[in-house]
Formats: C-alpha cells, structure tokens, sequence
C-alpha cells in the first residue's frame, strides 16, 4: 500500500512539475511577443500621428482612418503592456469598472463598417461600467 501511494504521489508530483514548466515557457513567450510587438505597435501609432501633422490637405475618410489606426494602436499598446504585465508577475491585472460610455465604440465601429462600405443607422448613448481599454 505505501509503495502504491508513493508511486501515486511521485506521478503528481511529476505532473505538477510539467505543469509549471509549461506555464513558464508561455509566460516566457507572451513576454517575449509582447516586447516584440511593442516596436511595430509604437511605428505604426507614431506613423498615423505624423498624418495628423502634415500641413497638407487630407480626405476627410483618410484622416478619419487614421485617427483610427492612431486609437486602435494605442489601445493595442495597452493590451500589449498589460500582456507583459502579466508574463513578468504571473498575475492578472484588475479591470477597471469605471462608467464606459459604448455609444463611442459602437460609433468606432460604425465608422469602420462606413469606411468598409456598409451602411449603417442609429445614435443614442449607451453609458455601462467596464474597462474603457478592453
């Protein structure tokens, strides 16, 4: 019978053990990707605030695209940083629950199916708790 629950307890160990190491190896690679998506994220955020600075005239669909791609990269940026956040404790960041107005992202994302071509109606505001970020 000992002999029995020592064979077991050495399986669970073993298996913990795997356990752990897979969980470092991918904390390993959601901080390495994480640190290599930083650098395109920041091009790409500081390509699109360049627009904004030209003193040429822009279409107004082109720089409404941009200011898209200028908050959607800074938004990505967060999730990336907290990505990394995550990698180097090992823990889960707190969501916010501040008041989240989702009328401006279903405008967003009423202005991307615009420049998309679809058409769309509607307006009113939608005011709800969670993070503005996520």
């Amino acid at each position: 019978m000992g002999a029995a629950l020592n064979r077991m307890l050495g399986h669970i160990a073993r298996a913990l053990a795997a356990r752990q190491a897979s969980e470092t190896r991918v904390r390993q690679f959601v901080a390495d990707a994480s640190h290599e998506l930083r650098t395109p994220l920041a091009a790409i955020r500081g390509y699109a605030e360049l627009t904004r600075r030209v003193h040429e005239r822009v279409p107004p669909d082109v720089a409404h695209a941009m200011r898209r791609v200028e908050s959607e990269s800074a938004r990505m940026t967060t999730l990336v940083e907290d990505l990394l956040l995550l990698a180097r404790a090992g823990l889960r960041p707190a969501a916010g629950r501040d008041p989240v107005d989702l009328s401006r992202i279903v405008v967003d994302a009423v202005g991307d199916a615009h420049m998309a071509g679809r058409t769309t109606t509607g307006g009113s505001t939608c005011p709800r708790c969670g993070d503005r970020d996520r």
